[in-house]
């Protein structure tokens, strides 16, 4: 009797470890049984990225579409992956069923703003250069009165003239026309037009020997003698 009295505190200890151990299990199944499964989801902005370059496309996705959607889902880290083709933007990513609900209905608000997002980039590029073309203009008026009003045969030749590091933009956006002319020709001839803006076939930014930049449509781009084969 009294062996067993001993016993008894060692069976109350052994008892309290297996119903902890028991608890453990039984929440981790729980806890287990309760995670959602995960799906794939794709997004797909209609868009026509013939009219865009390769970083207007990466601006465009990694500028507002992506952390756009991550602020839907600001309590989840979701990674994104995303490709385009001629016709749009596909987005990819990995969750749960109710998270891909939200994705969607805010894919809906995404498409309806989408368009005058890209408008507003398309405005802010235009002006953007404008205002790179109009330093050119300064630049090139310094270089000819100092060489008999004659323009530059490149941009090369305007580097003492470059305070604000421009050079490298030129040669990356900008078609010169200026090789052989002067600053008394015709106030109406081309001096130097954004490529960038003529490749995407809507018009571009043209800077004329009176230096005023105006954006010229496509139907009087071929007037001033810029075609699509000029580099």
């Amino acid at each position: 009797m009294a062996a067993c009295f001993y016993k008894w505190p060692v069976f109350v200890a052994m008892s309290g470890i297996f119903i902890l151990i028991l608890l453990v299990v039984v929440i981790t199944f729980i806890t287990t049984g309760r995670k959602k499964p995960e799906q794939s989801v794709t997004l797909i902005y209609e868009i026509d990225t013939r009219t865009m370059s390769k970083k207007e496309v990466e601006d465009l996705v990694n500028g507002y579409l992506i952390p756009t959607l991550k602020k839907q889902v600001s309590d989840r880290e979701l990674d994104f992956t995303w490709q385009y083709n001629e016709t749009g933007i596909q987005v990819f990513t990995v969750t749960d069923a109710q998270t891909i609900n939200n994705l969607k209905k805010l894919n809906s608000v995404i498409k309806l703003q989408l368009p005058t997002y890209v408008k507003i980039n398309e405005l802010a590029q235009r002006q953007k250069s404008v205002k790179k073309l109009r330093r050119l203009a300064d630049m090139l008026a310094k270089y000819a009165a100092s060489n008999n009003e004659k323009y530059p045969i490149s941009f090369d030749e305007l580097k003492q003239y470059d305070d604000e590091s421009l050079l490298p933009w030129l040669h990356e956006n900008i078609e010169y026309l200026g090789k052989g002319k002067t600053r008394s020709d015709p106030p109406d001839i081309a001096i130097a037009y954004d490529r960038i803006l003529f490749e995407k076939g809507k018009g571009t930014n043209v800077l004329f020997n009176d230096n005023l930049v105006n954006f010229v449509r496509p139907n009087e781009i071929e007037n001033l003698g810029i075609t699509a084969g000029k580099r």
